[in-house]
């Protein structure tokens, strides 16, 4: 799979990547529907990141398909350490959580 970025590095002495694989179910229902947005926030050791949303759109091809796997780069200002969670959560076109 491509690696998609979901931020770009700013011109900084000091910029963390960090990268997140997410592995969609095989289910028929599984997968990023149109107009649904995606949200993504970090959580280490030294810190918490922003939230990062994107959605299919954002993207030359399609993402979170089912039975797909996705591989997106995050830049932080900020030094996180070690991941501890990773909340991510799909809304619908209304804003409702579906997921997390």
């Amino acid at each position: 799979s491509p690696v998609l970025l979901l931020t770009k590095p700013e011109k900084t002495l000091f910029t963390h990547e960090y990268i997140v694989a997410v592995k969609t179910s095989s289910d028929s229902d599984a997968g990023l529907t149109p107009g649904a947005t995606v949200r993504f926030h970090l959580l280490g050791i030294y810190g918490n990141s922003r939230a990062f949303f994107f959605s299919s759109t954002d993207f030359e091809r399609n993402i979170l398909e089912a039975s797909g796997l996705d591989i997106f780069v995050i830049h932080s200002k900020v030094d996180l350490g070690e991941l501890q969670e990773i909340h991510f959560g799909l809304y619908n076109t209304t804003n409702q959580e579906t997921a997390t």
